[in-house]
């Protein structure tokens, strides 16, 4: 009894750890989709290949193919780029996605030894924040359907 209640800790234990990160802008927080964006970025009323980046388990509406694509900028600079594709298969339906938001020349600036504490610029810096996701989705029954992605993020400066 106390080794199968340890077991269960610890498999618990195993599936249930929490990574924190600082408060950060996301790449996601900003819409995986025009659609999204449009509807107050709420998530999961998509029938498109965009669910690879909102819900995976979603992807079930798709019936064959689905090509999603977009690009706009955003605060009077940064350009914000997402595409993503999925395609049923005979044992799932499989997707891909990327998307990333970029600002060039970046001021990096120091405060110049003068009464007046005026600024000037150092250099000027390139910044991308870009992710690539692969989703999986697969029909467990005519009622539930199991989703699961893989995720790589990139910061570049």
């Amino acid at each position: 009894m106390l080794r199968r209640l340890l077991g269960l800790m610890l498999v618990m234990g195993v599936f249930s750890s929490t990574c924190r990160a600082a408060d950060y802008w996301v790449l996601t927080d900003f819409g995986s989709s025009a659609e999204m964006m449009a509807i107050g970025n709420v998530e999961g009323f998509s029938h498109s290949a965009n669910n690879v980046f909102e819900n995976p388990a979603s992807l079930v509406a798709i019936q064959s193919a689905s090509l999603s694509a977009f690009t706009t900028t955003i605060l009077g600079g940064v350009t914000y780029t997402n595409m993503a594709l999925a395609a049923k298969l005979p044992f799932g339906t499989v997707g891909v996605g990327y998307m990333d938001a970029s600002v060039g020349h970046v001021p990096h600036t120091a405060m110049a030894n003068d009464s007046r504490g005026t600024f000037y610029e150092l250099y000027g810096f390139d910044y991308k924040s870009s992710l690539i996701r692969l989703a999986y989705q697969n029909v467990l029954s005519d009622e539930w359907s199991l989703g699961s992605t893989l995720t790589m993020y990139r910061a570049a400066f």
